[in-house]
């Protein structure tokens, strides 16, 4: 009877532990290790190999989410943590891409003569993709019934003074599962040709589809559900994209300028693509954009402008 009663003693304290810890308690008995490439545990949980300057460790029990942000050899705390349940976390090793000098790429490259007019000005140039699999060809246009315009990708390249001078932004239009593997493979075929694979990531919304392209050896960009306009909420929103971003592994996330706040407050150690696009030039949306490319995570934003602009 009285190992009974020792054992609920010891449960029901136990109990009390976890729903009163707070962060110094966290710090006090989680037996942190600040070195790098050390494990850090927090009592039966361990996080591995926290090796990055920006590493973020996701920790969450039923009722909310919170993030520990790994900087440096600091750990920050926000509110109050109770680790006692699952554990997410995600390594991204640096990007070993040398990117342009300029963060403001050109928007809408979608024919040939605008593409070269452009890549003399742009360092990066962005274009839509929509494939036929009843011709076989990739089609430079935003709209699958613009296909009949017959502006192929290998026409635009073969357009451009020196592909090689520049960055591409592919945002693919309409991928099917059923020939991913056939759309992509022609594509890499036509970058090959030019020498530009390098140069070149490649946009989609469907994990899977990313992880076909991936699979190709491309850089790639998940897009990014925008969250205004949404019936969830913001929390709803951060833990449906930690999985798809979790599960993937994109090389960058895309979306609408407006999500630039969250997206970099959310997920700092992400490379961010955006475009404010869409816009005639004016002083007060060019000191937006720059705005914008002043954010460190955030790698590209897509511009309508005639002309680059300084930030």
């Amino acid at each position: 009877m009285k190992k009974i009663i020792y054992l609920f003693i010891a449960l029901f304290g136990s109990i009390l532990y976890f729903s009163s810890c707070e962060k110094d308690d966290v710090l006090e008995d989680g037996n942190i290790d600040y070195v790098h490439d050390t494990i850090v545990k927090f009592d039966t949980v361990h996080v591995i190999n926290l090796q990055h300057e920006y590493d973020t460790i996701y920790v969450h029990d039923t009722s909310y989410i919170r993030e520990i942000v790994s900087y440096r050899d600091t750990i920050f705390h926000i509110d109050t943590i109770c680790v006692k349940d699952t554990i997410y976390y995600e390594i991204t090793p640096p990007n070993n891409f040398v990117y342009p000098s300029s963060k403001i790429w050109y928007h809408g490259a979608n024919n040939p003569t605008l593409a070269a007019e452009k890549s003399q000005k742009f360092e990066g140039l962005e274009f839509d993709i929509n494939y036929s699999s009843s011709t076989g060809n990739l089609y430079v246009c935003h709209n699958i019934e613009d296909t009949i315009k017959g502006i192929t990708m290998e026409q635009l390249f073969e357009a451009l003074p020196d592909p090689a001078s520049n960055w591409y932004w592919i945002d693919f239009k309409n991928l099917s599962a059923i020939w991913a593997d056939e759309a992509i493979e022609k594509i890499d075929s036509i970058v090959q040709k030019y020498g530009v694979k390098d140069h070149v990531w490649i946009e989609y919304f469907n994990t899977l589809d990313v992880q076909t392209i991936k699979n190709h050896g491309f850089q790639t960009i998940l897009t990014v559900e925008n969250l205004y306009g949404q019936s969830y909420g913001e929390y709803m929103w951060y833990y449906y994209l930690l999985g798809k971003i979790t599960e993937v592994q994109p090389s960058a996330i895309g979306c609408d300028y407006t999500m630039a706040e969250l997206l970099s407050r959310y997920f700092p150690n992400r490379e961010i693509f955006l475009w404010h696009s869409t816009v005639y030039y004016t002083d007060e949306y060019a000191e937006k954009t720059r705005q914008l490319c002043r954010i460190p995570s955030v790698k590209v934003v897509l511009v309508d402008y005639d002309e680059p602009i300084t930030y």
